[in-house]
C-alpha cells in the first residue's frame, strides 16, 4: 500500500508540474529544425525572498559570485532534457528564449515565465507556469542551485515534449 501511495504522488507531483507550463500566446514551432537557440536567464526583476537582486546581494554576499553558477546549472539541466535542439548561451542564433525569473522562495522553489524572441526582438511565444521546488536543506545559495537544477529540467522536459509534436 505504501508503494502504491508513493508512487501515486510522483506520478501526481510529476504530472502537475507539467501541466502548469503552457505557450499563453503564439507557437513553439518557430524552433523545430533549429540547430541552436540561445537561452537567457534573467533575474532584474525577481523578488529573491523578498528582495530584489540587488538587495538579495547585500544580504547573500556570495550571490553575484555564484550567479553564473545558477545559470549554468539551469542551462545545462534544460539542455540535457531537451534533446531536440541544442540550447545554451550563444550570441549568433536566429531564436532567444528569455526566461525572466519572477520570484524565488527561501527554500529556493523558483517561478518564471519565457519569451521566445527572434533576432529583431519580436516576441513569437510566450510560456507561463514555469515553476518547480528548490532544495530541503543546505545555505540559500544551496537552496536555489537545487532550485535551479530542477526548474531547468522540468522546462527542458516540457520543450522536448512540445517540440516533438
Amino acid at each position: 500500500m505504501k508503494k502504491i501511495v508513493v508512487i501515486s504522488l510522483f506520478i501526481f507531483s510529476f504530472v502537475n508540474t507539467a501541466i502548469s507550463q503552457v505557450v499563453t500566446s503564439g507557437s513553439l514551432n518557430v524552433l523545430k529544425g533549429q540547430g541552436k537557440v540561445n537561452l537567457e536567464l534573467d533575474f532584474s526583476q525577481a523578488s529573491i525572498m523578498g528582495m530584489d537582486e540587488d538587495a538579495f546581494a547585500n544580504y547573500e554576499h556570495d550571490w553575484f559570485r555564484d550567479k553564473d553558477e545558477v545559470v549554468a546549472l539551469f542551462v545545462g539541466e534544460v539542455l540535457s532534457n531537451c534533446d531536440n535542439i541544442i540550447i545554451g548561451v550563444f550570441s549568433n542564433t536566429r531564436y532567444t528564449i528569455k526566461v525572466k525569473v519572477l520570484s524565488i522562495t527561501p527554500k529556493g522553489d523558483f517561478y518564471c515565465t519565457a519569451d521566445v524572441v527572434d533576432n529583431s526582438g519580436e516576441v513569437l511565444a510566450s510560456i507561463n507556469g514555469i515553476k518547480e521546488y528548490g532544495g530541503r536543506f543546505g545555505s540559500k545559495l544551496n537552496l536555489i542551485k537545487d532550485g535551479a537544477k530542477h526548474t531547468g529540467a522540468s522546462f527542458g522536459r516540457f520543450l522536448r515534449k512540445k517540440l516533438r509534436k
